[in-house]
């Protein structure tokens, strides 16, 4: 089964050096105009269809991203943000007439069998992040976007046939893209220091799966419904 290059483990490392990186006094930086986020996102994930003849969805599972984000502040209650998450989603599928699944031994699956699909994308978001004035310690905020998404392991899983999952690069597209809108509040508990919550949504624009080996075609795109948790410097 072939590894990610990039597993959990070293990104949640990567993003830690980064935040420490952001954080280290060197440079003059107005913490007004430049601020950091760490936000963990569990939520719910599920896949939706444009030809439900041949292809059908069968529930969805738990998704999660997490990673730092970073805004630019060019007003004080307007920003542009940017940054870097591990972003895991999913979903459940079938198909009408039998097809075969590209794992790394392809396998021929009959018609109407569950498959497990779980995804790892690179996030990179690029939004325009809008705040609310500040009532006492608490304001709002509202930021649409765009994300980049980099897929790093695609795995399916067959439950009628075997356990656990395997890999299955060859069904499912290398690049993906991602339009988000995100609400919630920042309460300040001192300093530049706040605590941020909220809920986002993100649904996927383009077809997540290569059609590959004869599956029919069809546009088979996520959402994902997820409450956001985290902490501003």
């Amino acid at each position: 089964m072939q590894r990610s290059i990039l597993s959990p483990g070293r990104f949640l490392t990567l993003v830690l050096l980064l935040s420490l990186t952001a954080l280290t006094p060197g440079r003059a930086q107005d913490y007004q105009k430049v601020r950091v986020m760490l936000n963990l996102t569990p939520g719910y994930t599920w896949f939706q269809t444009d030809n439900p003849r041949d292809v059908q969805t069968r529930g969805g599972t738990f998704g999660y991203d997490a990673g730092m984000k970073f805004t630019f502040f060019f007003q004080k209650n307007y920003a542009f943000s940017t940054g870097l998450f591990y972003m895991h989603t999913g979903g459940k599928i079938s198909y009408s007439d039998s097809v075969t699944l590209m794992l790394k031994d392809p396998m021929d699956i009959p018609g109407d069998t569950r498959i497990v699909y779980s995804i790892n994308y690179l996030s990179v978001p690029l939004g325009l992040r809008l705040h609310t004035i500040s009532f006492g310690y608490m304001r709002y905020y509202f930021e649409p976007g765009m994300s980049l998404l980099f897929n790093l392991t695609p795995r399916a899983g067959v439950p009628a046939y075997f356990d656990g999952k395997e890999t299955c690069k060859d069904d499912i597209n290398f690049f993906n893209l991602g339009f988000y809108v995100e609400m919630g509040f920042e309460y300040s508990i001192g300093g530049t220091t706040a605590l941020t919550g909220g809920l986002t949504y993100m649904r996927g624009l383009l077809d997540i799966t290569s059609d590959a080996a004869g599956k029919p075609e069809d546009k088979l795109a996520f959402n994902t419904l997820a409450l956001k948790i985290g902490i501003i410097f």
